[in-house]
């Protein structure tokens, strides 16, 4: 909830952090802050937060409790958080001291699928990449000495046998790798060979 209330000259409250910085999701973290009880008569805290120093475009009223979670928070973006006690009268006093916090990356979460998994030589087989998080890089190794850096290529596999496929994304979380479930099975197409036919020889009369 935005305050609008006027801000009295009561103590500042004292704030710190109590926890490290927790994924949610695959581009989104939170963050629990915690700080000393206010003065006597204090009712509830407002925790304020923004992007920039002393800039807080966010303000929620927590009630009377001295720990929150806040989540939603950009992995790699700087905020910035304050808070204020206030009274029964709704009269806020000064901002604690600020903190910032900045949620690290996560580590990407690798996962892929191949379509066909088996097939006759040549055989093409088109990877599918359903990683999440941030990536900068890919590196593909096929099994058959063949590479990609494409985020979902396909590969011509032309000869017989089975491939092991790898896929490696790297970002600012870390670099981590998977091998496919199964190897990708290639086989040799059949060979029929056609009988000679013996020729005859001239009509007797």
């Amino acid at each position: 909830m935005d305050s609008t209330e006027v801000r009295t000259a009561r103590s500042s409250v004292a704030i710190a952090f109590v926890a490290v910085f927790i994924a949610t999701d695959s581009l989104a973290a939170s963050v629990t802050l915690a700080w000393d009880p206010g003065a006597t008569g204090t009712a509830g805290y407002i925790v304020h937060s923004g992007e920039a120093m002393g800039a807080y475009s966010n303000h929620n009223d927590v009630g009377a409790v001295t720990t929150v979670r806040v989540e939603g928070l950009l992995e790699g973006a700087t905020y910035y958080f304050a808070v204020t006690a206030y009274d029964l009268a709704r009269l806020e006093n000064s901002y604690s001291n600020e903190v910032d916090a900045t949620p690290p990356y996560t580590a990407p979460a690798v996962d892929f699928s191949a379509s066909p998994t088996s097939g006759i030589a040549p055989t093409t087989v088109a990877f599918s990449n359903a990683t999440t998080g941030q990536v900068t890089s890919w590196a593909w190794s096929f099994g058959d000495g063949g590479t990609s850096s494409g985020q979902s290529p396909t590969h011509v596999y032309s000869t017989p046998g089975d491939y092991w496929v790898t896929l490696k994304a790297t970002g600012p979380g870390g670099t981590v790798s998977k091998t496919f479930e199964s190897p990708i099975k290639i086989t040799a197409g059949s060979t029929t060979t056609k009988p000679t036919r013996r020729g005859r020889g001239p009509k007797r009369r």
